[in-house]
């Protein structure tokens, strides 16, 4: 957030750029993440086929979406309350909810089998992973940029001026935000391929060794989720494209220059 916000200086003025060109450019996109040779693009000309809107709020129909809401899949929300239930957790980590919250969420510590059979019945309700109810333990992912295409879906995590990629939340210390990214479109993706990549700033050397750090860590993918076989993990962790910079993506398609900052 602030002046150097990364939706506002990175995120927005370079898929905005993207998304007026008439040229095919997602493929070459996708091509520039540091594991797309080992996950294995298609080569084919045209692969991704044209852009495709997704319904949006107040009738406006995108297929390149900022702060696109996806909701955590449920079988991890189940899994969250199962885990809590046998672990509880430090009753000060609900502080500041109303009282409802507190009480059902303290009997949900306390192993209250009813209490955690009435929070999986909730989330099995349509839309029951939504929101901000006090069986929800992750809240709705807003991805920086979501990208629909008729052969593809594609998450973007951007960041540019964050100290180090963010690898836990409240409630999963383990959850980490890319990987919690990939999930998310695991559980939406209508397209047979799918991916997430990330992308940082040139010059960071925190997040930019965070992000080589976790193309190599096998361990991170199955430590954040949970919910998934050892096969499915694998087969999720094919999906993620690795990472790229602005920098590269800006020299790549001879994008204007990003603003440093903006006006608050």
């Amino acid at each position: 957030m602030g002046e150097h916000d990364s939706s506002l200086t990175r995120v927005q003025p370079c898929f905005a750029s993207l998304a007026l060109r008439t040229d095919p450019w997602i493929e070459d996109l996708l091509a520039l993440g540091s594991r797309a040779s080992s996950v294995g693009l298609p080569t084919s000309p045209g692969w991704a086929g044209s852009p495709t809107a997704r319904p949006a709020p107040r009738g406006i129909n995108q297929w390149a979406w900022f702060e696109y809401p996806c909701p955590a899949p449920v079988p991890y929300l189940e899994w969250l309350i199962d885990d809590i239930a046998a672990n509880s957790r430090n009753l000060g980590l609900l502080k500041g909810y109303d009282a409802q919250t507190r009480a059902k969420r303290e009997a949900l510590f306390q192993a209250d089998a009813a209490t955690v059979a009435e929070a999986k019945n909730r989330l099995g309700q349509t839309d029951g992973n939504r929101g901000r109810a006090w069986h929800v333990f992750e809240g709705t992912t807003m991805v920086d940029c979501a990208l629909f295409f008729e052969g593809v879906t594609v998450f973007v995590e951007g960041k540019r001026t964050e100290s180090r990629l963010t690898t836990g939340t409240r409630w999963h210390d383990r959850r980490h935000q890319v990987i919690r990214n990939l999930d998310c479109l695991r559980a939406e993706a209508t397209t047979e391929r799918w991916y997430v990549m990330t992308v940082v700033e040139e010059g960071n050397s925190s997040l930019v060794g965070d992000a080589k750090a976790l193309d190599r860590d096998q361990q991170a993918f199955g430590d954040a989720l949970p919910h998934l076989t050892a096969t499915e993990v694998d087969e999720a962790r094919e999906h993620y494209l690795g990472w790229t910079t602005w920098q590269m993506i800006r020299s790549t398609f001879r994008l204007p220059k990003y603003p440093d900052k903006v006006l608050l």
